[in-house]
């Protein structure tokens, strides 16, 4: 891979590289609170926003075009977001790409194959809606938001370590009967009953060490 820094160029408030015909946006040099990325720059799509490169902006809004696919690790992390819209044919959301944020309803668009761990960690979510294409909630992915139920649909085959751990979880809807749920996945919430697919499990919201297993 050539070195990307002797590659960075500019346009507007935007430094980017590009590579192979498609550019992604490296830094953002404005001081706007409320942003929209462009979509093109010099007739070249951009597809991706890369890692860092909007994080600690104070932003409180962000408009993000359809042409990205790939959002970085830390991309977004350390602002004032309270609402996002994702691109319809966004793909990776990577390592703690929101994290540190007001954001309050999510919906992840089933085009997104991949989140990160602790992709959405330190929020305010109280609405989520998961993708139908991803198998897996990584490590510490909504850790410490605002949700008081969640279903997971029946593509996703596994639930990792804290994913949504430190809520204010009280009923769990899960599709697939044979998911491995790791232990602490949902560590200190307030949980009373996990169902899962035509099973209801009544839990001991005190016992926050308990593991769920179903498979």
């Amino acid at each position: 891979m050539s070195n990307f820094i002797d590659e960075l160029k500019i346009f507007k408030d935007f430094k980017y590289i590009e590579k192979n015909g498609k550019i992604g946006i490296a830094e953002y040099t404005g001081t706007e609170k409320y942003i929209e990325i462009p979509s093109y720059i010099e007739e070249k799509p951009v597809v991706a926003v890369l890692d860092i490169s909007f994080s600690s902006k104070a932003l409180t809004g962000v408009k993000l075009p359809d042409t990205i696919i790939s959002i970085g690790s830390l991309a977004f992390a350390n602002n004032n977001l309270e609402d996002i819209e994702f691109p319809k044919n966004l793909g990776f959301i990577n390592l703690k790409a929101f994290e540190n944020n007001k954001l309050k309803k999510v919906v992840i668009p089933d085009s997104v194959i991949y989140i990160g761990d602790s992709a959405f960690q330190k929020n305010s979510i109280t609405e989520l809606t998961l993708p139908h294409k991803i198998e897996k909630i990584n490590v510490f992915a909504f850790m410490y938001n605002e949700l008081s139920e969640i279903h997971i649909p029946k593509n996703i085959e596994k639930i990792e370590v804290g994913a949504f751990a430190f809520n204010k979880l009280v009923n769990v809807s899960i599709d697939n009967e044979n998911i491995n749920i790791d232990n602490l996945a949902f560590s200190n919430n307030k949980l009373d009953i996990i169902k899962v697919g035509n099973r209801t499990f009544n839990t001991n919201a005190t016992n926050e060490n308990f593991v769920y297993k179903f498979y």
